[in-house]
């Protein structure tokens, strides 16, 4: 009974957190950053372990794949634009990818910090999966891998389209590149929501930017030990 409760919990939760963006548009009310506090601080106020919790929550988890499966649509809609700007995302994919872990590494360095705690954090601009099993392999610390994922994600969704108007940044490429690489799946979805052509090419640079990342570790591992 109590996995039925919290299953049908999380999803009127859900969806009043939906209701409230469509009604308010704010990006402080994005359904997938209130649901995950309000859950949260439930859990935290009756005392319930998240496993007891995921008991009922993974039916929802399972809808994880198919959702990121339908991103592809978007890609398909806009294929053309995709292809003929390919490298040109590709190429500003790459160096914000060599950038920022080369930035991340000589910061950590100089600072004397460890290197599963660098590992951890570089992880941030792939997906969970990805930044897990990473973090397993090069001495990280997967759960820690994993918050930052999110973290990045959350943050990139909520903050994002304000940097990109205050900025008055308009064009997709540009929307779409820097939430991808930054943001993946959470900040993709939510650009998406208003442009999507952008939020096509946020998927393209979200896998790249995954990928890219996953070859450039060993490197950087390498070099900090």
């Amino acid at each position: 009974m109590e996995v039925v409760l919290w299953l049908l919990l999380t999803c009127i939760i859900f969806w009043g957190a939906f209701y409230l963006y469509k009604k308010t548009k704010s990006n402080l009310l994005l359904p997938v950053f209130v649901t995950s506090a309000v859950v949260v601080i439930l859990l935290i106020i009756f005392n319930v372990s998240y496993e007891s919790y995921f008991q009922g929550a993974q039916y929802i988890d399972q809808f994880l794949g198919p959702a990121i499966v339908a991103l592809s649509f978007p890609l398909y809609v806009h294929r053309k634009k995709l292809v003929k700007h390919f490298l040109m995302i590709a190429g500003w994919l790459l160096f914000a990818a060599v950038a920022t872990m080369t930035l991340g590494t000589v910061f950590f360095y100089a600072n004397g910090y460890e290197l599963e705690l660098l590992v951890s954090l570089l992880l941030k601009n792939t997906t969970a999966p990805i930044a897990i099993e990473l973090s397993n392999i090069y001495g990280g610390m997967p759960s820690f891998s994993a918050v930052m994922v999110t973290f990045a994600g959350m943050s990139g969704a909520i903050l994002g389209p304000y940097l990109f108007k205050w900025s008055k940044i308009e064009h997709p490429l540009a929307k779409g590149i820097s939430m991808g690489a930054i943001s993946h799946a959470i900040g993709t979805a939510r650009v998406m929501d208003e442009d999507e052509e952008a939020g096509a090419i946020s998927t393209v640079s979200f896998l790249i930017m995954a990928i890219m990342t996953t070859a450039l570790m060993p490197l950087f591992v390498f070099w900090y030990q």
